[in-house]
């Protein structure tokens, strides 16, 4: 009677194991069929001349903060680069 008991037990184990590996293979193919969205949506969205109504930036405290823009005249240049950001990597050319 040991090993029946032991055999069910082993055996429920093995499908809760199975259980979380379909689990966790379902959750991978969702994040990435996510991720081929995001690469998609995140094309180049700053083109050459573009004008600026409201900036903002990020400050070293973490909290948004606006960036007052210069007047018309002036000339004013940002540059930004993230190695891994696909629209940062696109717009690297321009």
């Amino acid at each position: 009677m040991t090993t029946v008991g032991t055999m069910r037990f082993g055996k429920g184990i093995e499908i809760l194991i199975w259980l979380v590996g379909l689990g966790l293979l379902g959750e991978n193919i969702l994040l990435l069929r996510q991720n081929r969205t995001l690469d998609e949506t995140l094309a180049p969205q700053i083109t050459a001349g573009a004008h600026f109504e409201r900036l903002a930036g990020l400050a070293l405290d973490g909290r948004i903060q606006p960036l007052l823009l210069p007047s018309a005249d002036s000339k004013l240049l940002i540059i930004t680069f993230s190695p891994s950001c696909p629209a940062c990597q696109a717009n690297q050319e321009g």
